[in-house]
């Protein structure tokens, strides 16, 4: 028991306890591990290089991990992937267009995601990948999407097949001409969208293409109604056939958008396996190009195509037509809204496959009319006309909700569109004694329809379409009425209106459409008669239909449309007048095209010429209206001599163009040629800021006199030098637009025989004025071009035959003047000039001795009553150079 006790005391101071003391930390154990640590820095440069060359987006993502995303299992990271990709398209566009066939597959097949989001997202990358892409860049990927957006049209979700609506119109916007290529592919999706198809109960095995029917479908499921979700399918089916059969709804810029080069005829097949191949006729894939796109598919291929697309459409339509109707709640002309965007998207598709195959009727194995009103005549009767013309019923308890929406179809465009449909099936009017009872139907709603004020102006444009062909379908009688209307609707609305635009194209169509226009129905004549007083009343107020009103009265003349160039003639004064201000006002087009009508005019009566002289010389007027102005009267005046006029309208034409040159403020209207003497007055220059107008004109006139003029030399100068003797005495100062048409036709139509001393002092005065502006005296502002060009028309002038008149006057009249007389000097001057002129002085050099003899005897009298009167001139270097002349010739 003591050993026992021995040793567990030894074993209690082995495990003894140590006693800590308050405030005392724990000394640590023996068995603890040290955890202590260093750290150095270590860099990794290859690893943590970024790649600048590679667009990445804000998550750090490339385009690579992007589209491996968008087959991610996961929603949010698909709609990330949607995200990230519009992100980089706008980041790095050349990045996202090299992998432009991989975005295409992998975002195409997110159309049918069963996530809105995601479908949302790629909608919003397709659209802004449209917008940077061009249609040759995507027509090679372009299959690809469209079998995308097949899959999606006829998804078994609805609301895939909703958004497969969106991604449609984004396509047709964009690329219209690539959705022709592949029409034949989307209709087929378009009709399996609102029907199912279903065989009829044949024997035997094999099936025809008649053996086919399709039957609406209805699905209980979804969240639009029926009529809902048929007016948007056919509103794309309608969008579709519209740019296939009309491909001139197309922009010009849209048609000429595949513009890229392939080679013709190149078909690249994928290779496969002999044996594969053996086992078709043609190679398994081929890679479509926009040539053979183009080419291979469409809906109406050959003739017989027409005829069966009709024979599957229209079953159908008339099923929807059906089915937008509820007897149970409605009456038969009173329907929903809905009911009516229905019926009218139905009637449109109808009215284009009719026209389609009109138009194409040659390539058809049966006339179109007779085959279409034997099919379908007798059920389009009984299904458009029955309950004519429809009207709208409103829900009052939706009315409470929510207001109409503005998209609604109007009940008016409803019925224009059955009248539209019904027309193609009017008998012609040889048979008009077996006319059908629903014409009179038609006429009479629309004759209401012309009456009524509160339509909306979309209505009004497609009641004129309509009406433009319904006149050509009845009898004359009603025509006429037809037409009575439209031309009291056309009286009344206002000038200014769109609405008034759309009945002067109207008018205008169905006058210009008739081969005798001589024979005109009395409302077009009185449209025609109309139009003067609509441009007067209109002025430059609107510049579009002023234009359309000048076109069509343009084109009626030249057309000799009687009545209008009647009423023309009435109004030229007005219109034409500087006063009002409708053509000088007017733009360039119309400008031309009112100088334009002068030419097939019957007559222009002086007054009228008077008129025209007046705005030519109007300041507001350009010189190119004014030169093209006077082309078109010379040009008609030429004419009328060609077809025999009477040779006194000369003096009239040959009148107007000299108050054209020398102003026509003083215009006699009952004779342009009158003449009256008068005392020589000195020249006014405050009137030569528009020479360069004025002498472009005469410079044009005596061009036009000598050229087609020449024929009657004596009558021309006769009144020319009459008008120009009329216009030098007429006053108590001459004009300088005077002075400047005298010397242009001096300058052109020069004669000694018609030269008398008015003329002579006229050019001394100028020659004075001319040398007293030039020395800085003359103490008024004159243009320094106008100077130029009178001196050089001047010098051509007084240097040839008429020196010798023009040194005998200007000596003689410097000998009688006072001493220190500055005109007197000018004229010294101007002598001095001319004399030193190399033409002068060879012409008097080489004169007779006995005329020389009379140069020098004149020049010796200038010379002793210079030193006597004007002694400071003998010392200019010009007197210095005269005296040298003079001993030459001594």
């Amino acid at each position: 028991m003591g050993k026992q006790k021995k040793n567990r005391q030894g074993a209690d101071k082995a495990f003894q306890k140590k006693k800590v003391k308050v405030g005392k930390k724990l000394p640590k154990s023996m068995n603890t591990t040290n955890t202590s640590f260093k750290t150095r820095t270590i860099q990794i440069i290859q690893q943590l290089k970024k790649d600048e060359g590679e667009a990445t987006t804000k998550r750090k993502v490339n385009i690579k991990e992007l589209l491996s995303q968008c087959q991610h299992y996961n929603v949010t990271v698909r709609l990330g992937a949607a995200k990230g990709l519009k992100e980089l398209l706008l980041i790095s566009e050349e990045t996202v267009i090299a992998y432009l066939g991989l975005i295409v597959d992998r975002a195409g097949s997110l159309m049918t995601d069963k996530d809105c989001h995601v479908r949302e997202a790629v909608l919003k990358l397709f659209q802004a990948l449209f917008e940077k892409v061009p249609a040759n860049c995507m027509s090679p990927f372009f299959p690809v999407l469209c079998a995308h957006l097949c899959c999606a049209m006829t998804h078994i979700n609805g609301e895939i097949q909703q958004d497969s609506l969106s991604m449609f119109d984004l396509l047709l916007e964009t690329y219209p001409q690539l959705v022709i290529a592949g029409s034949n592919q989307l209709m087929s999706n378009f009709v399996e969208q609102i029907s199912k198809k279903k065989f009829k109960n044949v024997k035997g095995d094999r099936l025809k293409s008649n053996d086919l029917k399709f039957t609406l479908s209805v699905t209980p499921d979804s969240r639009l109604s029926s009529q809902k979700w048929q007016a948007k399918v056919l509103t794309r089916l309608n969008k579709l056939l519209s740019i296939v059969l009309k491909p001139e709804n197309l922009k010009s810029d849209e048609r000429n958008k595949l513009e890229h080069d392939f080679t013709s005829g190149s078909r690249f097949s994928v290779p496969f396996q002999s044996y594969v191949k053996d086992q078709w006729s043609t190679p398994g894939f081929v890679i479509k190009t926009a040539s053979n796109a183009s080419n291979s598919s469409g809906i109406l291929e050959d003739a017989s195509s027409i005829k069966q697309l009709v024979f599957n459409l229209f079953p159908l339509l008339l099923q929807c037509w059906v089915e937008a109707h509820d007897p149970e709640k409605t009456e038969g002309s009173l329907l929903y809204p809905d009911a009516i965007s229905v019926r009218t998207t139905v009637l449109q598709i109808t009215l284009l496959l009719i026209e389609y195959g009109a138009r194409n009727a040659d390539s058809l194995d049966v006339p179109w009319k007779k085959w279409l009103t034997e099919q379908y005549g007798a059920s389009f009767e009984n299904y458009f006309m029955s309950c004519f013309p429809y009207e709208v019923l409103q829900n009052k308890k939706l009315l409470k909700k929510q207001k109409q929406t503005q998209n609604t179809v109007s009940p008016e465009t409803l019925n224009l569109a059955v009248i539209s449909v019904m027309i193609k099936f009017i008998k012609c009017p040889i048979e008009f004694l077996l006319q059908q009872s629903w014409v009179q139907t038609i006429l009479k709603y629309v004759r209401g329809a012309l009456k009524s004020p509160s339509l909306s102006l979309p209505v009004k444009k497609h009641l004129l379409q309509v009406l433009n062909e319904l006149i050509y379908a009845v009898r004359f009688h009603e025509q006429e009425a037809l037409l009575n209307e439209s031309f009291v609707r056309f009286e009344n609305v206002h000038a200014l209106s769109q609405e008034k635009r759309m009945y002067i194209n109207f008018f205008s169509s169905v006058i210009f459409s008739q081969s005798e226009r001589s024979k005109l129905s009395t409302p077009l004549i009185h449209f025609l008669e109309s139009l003067p007083e609509l441009l007067l009343r209109i002025g430059s107020a609107n510049t579009d239909i002023s234009t359309q009103v000048v076109s069509v009265i343009k084109e009626a003349i030249s057309s000799n449309c009687t009545p209008v160039i009647k009423k023309w003639q009435d109004y030229v004064n007005d219109i034409f007048n500087v006063e009002n201000g409708v053509f000088i006002n007017s733009s360039t087009f119309v400008r031309k095209s009112l100088i334009e009508i002068f030419y097939w005019l019957h007559d222009v009566s002086p007054t009228n010429l008077c008129v025209l002289a007046n705005l030519i010389e109007n300041d507001g007027l350009e010189v190119e209206h004014g030169l093209y102005l006077i082309q078109v009267l010379h040009q008609r005046y030429v004419s009328k001599v060609r077809e025999g006029v009477i040779i006194d309208k000369m003096a009239d034409h040959l009148g107007f163009l000299l108050l054209v040159m020398s102003g026509s403020d003083t215009c006699n209207n009952n004779s342009l040629m009158d003449t009256s003497q008068g005392q020589i007055t000195p020249i006014d220059w405050s009137k030569g800021d528009n020479f360069e107008k004025q002498l472009k004109l005469n410079n044009l006139i005596c061009q036009v006199i000598a050229t087609d003029l020449n024929s009657d030399q004596a009558l021309v100068k006769d009144i020319l030098w009459s008008h120009l003797e009329k216009k030098i005495q007429n006053g108590d100062q001459v004009n300088v637009q005077i002075v400047l048409s005298f010397m242009t036709i001096l300058e052109h139509f020069y004669d000694n025989e018609y030269f008398d001393d008015v003329s002579i002092n006229l050019l001394i005065d100028l020659a004075s004025d001319l040398t007293a502006i030039r020395n800085g005296s003359f103490g008024i502002s004159v243009h320094v071009d106008l100077v130029n060009n009178l001196f050089k028309m001047l010098e051509k002038i007084v240097c040839g035959q008429l020196i010798e008149k023009f040194v005998e006057r200007i000596i003689s009249r410097i000998l009688v003047s006072e001493p220190k007389n500055e005109n007197s000097v000018s004229l010294v001057q101007m002598l001095a000039h001319v004399t030193h002129q190399n033409s002068v002085q060879v012409y008097i050099l080489e004169n007779e001795p006995s005329r020389r003899q009379l140069f020098i005897d004149h020049f010796q009298k200038l010379v002793k009553c210079v030193q006597e009167k004007f002694p400071g001139s003998t010392s200019e270097p010009w007197w210095a150079q005269f005296l040298y002349f003079l001993e030459l010739l001594k």
